[in-house]
């Protein structure tokens, strides 16, 4: 029963993507950047632009090591929902209590883009068409990522610090998702 119900959690909370065209995906950065997370612990909250009051938050441990990325998605209550493993094999999920319904590589790129330095992006990105800017912004910044004349998505931080104890909002114009990484005392009522 318990099962069934958080399988219809991730469902509910997934389905809005499951109707988007195949969202657009960069080329990956160096996972080992010395600026790159390490490990983080984090809330993510992911809500459609057209239904915000249909928001679903999931806790996330997000570990980098041995030239790889691993994040573990789990619901509130602790239940794994999934684990994401990017390395030089690409990007998959792995011990999935469902199946997403987004490519394993859509939920990497958006983390990278959110947590990686810009420096790091925009060397993975030489020679594409892809790019990253960052402006200054009230007491924060907005990165802004590029697909030739396309923005892809547009990133709000509020101080100048990469990993920090503030939230990082990602809006993403593909799949129109908003996507909030914040520390665990940044629970949305």
């Amino acid at each position: 029963m318990r099962r069934q119900l958080v399988t219809l959690a991730l469902s509910a909370l997934l389905a809005g993507l499951a109707g988007c065209a195949v969202p657009s995906v960069s080329p990956h950065p160096v996972l080992e950047h010395p600026d790159a997370p390490t490990t983080e612990t984090r809330l993510l909250t992911i809500e459609p632009e057209s239904a915000p009051d249909e928001r679903q938050q999931l806790l996330s441990v997000l570990k980098l090591k041995d030239h790889s990325l691993t994040v573990v998605v789990a619901t509130p209550t602790g239940q794994r929902l999934f684990t994401l493993k990017d390395d030089q094999n690409g990007a998959r999920f792995t011990q999935t209590l469902t199946d997403p319904p987004f490519p394993a590589s859509w939920l990497a790129s958006r983390l990278e883009w959110s947590l990686w330095p810009l420096d790091a992006l925009n060397t993975a990105w030489l020679g594409s068409d892809w790019s990253a800017v960052e402006t200054p912004q009230d007491s924060g910044r907005v990165r802004r990522i590029q697909e030739g004349d396309e923005t892809v998505a547009t990133i709000r931080y509020q101080n100048d610090r990469l990993i920090s104890n503030a939230p990082v909002t990602l809006e993403d114009h593909q799949t129109r998702h908003r996507i909030t990484i914040a520390p665990l005392s940044e629970r949305s009522p």
